[in-house]
Parts: structure tokens; C-alpha cells; sequence
């Protein structure tokens, strides 16, 4: 999404543990690309939310709505990996989270553009 273009690609400080999301964009840092803890209340290009594992689609969509409700980011995707055993996908959402930390759910939302 971002090639070579400048982008600012902000990180929730409080959405639950930042950290699940860090080590994803911290190779993305250079000159062109500033990354940053804030808000979604403030200006970036892309804005991320991160859980320690999998979570709810109730959930999800809550944080979607709350996020999308302060008027500068629309949401683009959710990044999971669904645990597999013999091939049967599991839903850990009600497992503790330090069973499910390997497994970090992470919100993706875009800024919105004047049309």
C-alpha cells in the first residue's frame, strides 16, 4: 500500500497492547515513512490496532465503529493467523491471552480521503 510514497503509519498507545503490532511496522520505518504511538482522534495515513490474540467478531466490530465514529480513518482489514489442527480451523477468542499471544489479531484502518 505504501511502495515509496511518504506515510505516516500510526499505532495505538492504548487499544490493547501496542506491541502486537510493533514488531510489524518497525521494519517499515525509514526516511519516508514516520511511525508513530497516537490516537484516532489524530491525522496519519494509516492507523493500527493491535490484540494479543484472537478476538470476537463482536469485538472487531466495535472497535471498527468506535474507531470509524472520530471521522479521520475508514477500516480496510483485519491480519490473524487461525490456528489449524489436522487441518480443522480453532477459534481461540475465549482462550487466555497467554495462550494466544503467538496468534495477534491486528486492525488496519486508512485515512479518509475527501471525495
Amino acid at each position: 500500500m505504501i511502495a515509496n510514497s511518504p506515510a505516516t503509519i500510526a499505532v495505538s498507545r492504548f487499544a490493547p497492547w501496542f506491541y502486537t503490532v510493533m514488531p510489524a511496522v518497525e521494519p517499515l520505518k525509514s526516511k519516508s515513512v514516520t511511525v508513530q504511538l497516537q490516537e484516532a482522534d489524530q491525522p496519519a495515513d494509516f492507523f493500527l490496532v493491535g490484540f494479543t490474540g484472537p478476538i470476537d467478531t463482536t469485538q472487531i466490530e466495535a472497535m471498527i465503529r468506535r474507531i470509524e465514529q472520530q471521522g479521520n480513518f475508514k477500516y480496510e482489514r483485519t491480519y490473524n493467523v487461525r490456528q489449524k489442527i489436522l487441518e480443522r480451523q480453532f477459534q481461540l477468542a475465549r482462550f487466555p491471552p497467554d495462550m494466544t499471544y503467538p496468534f495477534p489479531t491486528i486492525l488496519l484502518f486508512r485515512a479518509k480521503t475527501e471525495a
